[in-house]
């Protein structure tokens, strides 16, 4: 089945226990791959103090309808062995260390060498604009992925035109590249698709 990221952004997360954890602050992902590979949770501070830990997929049990919270593998009292946020860093992350580093940062910025180049921060590519050919073809305003293997199957992409909104499809392998500093992706070439249902709704309406 096919959901949107954004539905995951902001959820309430539950342990196995009964506990509700915190909520969903972002979600990373492989530019390559286009493999979910991070969800970043904000624990509950009442109850875990002030900090942002990492969820595999495999941590996380998706119910076979939409409905929310989300439900963990996991017990409440395994949080507290979970990876830190920070122990991983998406591009834009990775960048803007580099950018606002201060001068006796040279070992932070050797670690970065390290760091993943094609790890990418969903939030951050909120909204990103579509480039084909050096022309404007809209903005990116989801995507859709598989929930049994977690692979981003569609990106959405919303364009303006004589003032009505415009809503297309673009499979993943038409993206050649992000690029974090003019906040664009650039499509090898345009490949807009319609999602079954979506068939089925013009079929009805012809």
């Amino acid at each position: 089945m096919l959901r949107p990221v954004r539905d995951l952004d902001k959820s309430r997360v539950i342990a196995t226990d009964g506990v509700s954890c915190g909520r969903i602050k972002d979600i990373y992902f492989d530019d390559q791959s286009w493999a979910i590979k991070y969800l970043v949770l904000a624990l509950e501070p009442r109850q875990f103090g002030h900090k942002q830990v990492l969820l595999t997929p495999e941590q996380i049990m998706l119910r076979p309808s939409l409905a929310l919270p989300l439900q963990l593998n996991l017990a409440s009292t395994e949080l507290e062995s979970l990876p830190f946020a920070g122990s991983v860093l998406p591009v834009c992350q990775q960048y803007a260390s580099i950018a606002f580093a201060s001068p006796g940062a040279a070992l932070f910025l050797r670690n970065l060498s390290s760091a993943d180049p094609h790890l990418r921060s969903a939030r951050a590519v909120a909204h990103y604009r579509i480039n084909l050919a050096d022309e404007y073809a809209g903005n990116l305003a989801d995507f859709l992925f598989d929930d049994e293997t977690w692979e981003i199957r569609y990106l959405a992409v919303e364009q303006i035109l004589d003032g009505k909104k415009i809503h297309f499809h673009l499979l993943p392998h038409s993206v050649e590249r992000f690029t974090w500093s003019t906040e664009r992706i650039v499509l090898r070439h345009l490949q807009p698709v319609k999602l079954a249902g979506e068939q089925r709704s013009a079929a009805a309406a012809a």
